[in-house]
């Protein structure tokens, strides 16, 4: 890609982060959720556009928006992790989030791969957009429960404890 679409990418994404950082209170666990569920959907959707995409415009417009999705709730998730693990164990979770996100790269890109090459790449795409899809219902699922932990004098109520319990 051309570095003035990368750069322009890079722009919209900090815009949007931006407008995030400003308006998303990090105290509030439930909105930070609804955010991230907000950006995964959108990373989602911006895949499934760009396989579907029949010309450059719409393709490159889906394209930004996966990555204001990818790009946008990845501080998210960190304030979320570290706000709702314990400080021993808090780095532990970001090296093991770190270690099975690039083990699902490895274990499902190969796959994803075969189906580029013996369907299209378009298949490939929708399958990639479908395999993300599992962290709706995660999102979805933590707000949930999130709604039912009473969050009396701003106490941190561990949500991995909580999905771990259920």
């Amino acid at each position: 890609m051309p570095l003035s679409q990368q750069a322009l990418a890079s722009i919209l994404t900090l815009i949007v982060t931006t407008i995030i950082r400003r308006h998303v209170d990090t105290q509030n666990s439930q909105l930070i959720i609804k955010v991230m569920l907000g950006c995964n959907l959108l990373l989602i959707a911006g895949i499934a556009a760009f396989a579907l995409a029949g010309n450059f415009y719409l393709a490159l417009g889906a394209f930004w928006l996966a990555c204001i999705g990818r790009r946008a709730a990845n501080p998210l998730q960190d304030t979320w992790i570290a706000r709702n693990s314990e400080p021993r164990t808090r780095a532990t979770v970001f090296s093991m989030l770190g270690q099975v996100d690039a083990v699902g790269q490895i274990a499902s890109g190969p796959a994803i791969g075969y189906i580029g090459t013996i369907a299209s790449l378009r298949t490939a795409l929708l399958v990639t957009s479908a395999v993300l899809g599992p962290c709706v219902i995660f999102f979805v699922r933590a707000l949930r429960l999130r709604k039912q932990t009473p969050t009396n004098d701003n106490t941190k109520e561990e949500t991995l404890e909580i999905f771990v319990r259920k």
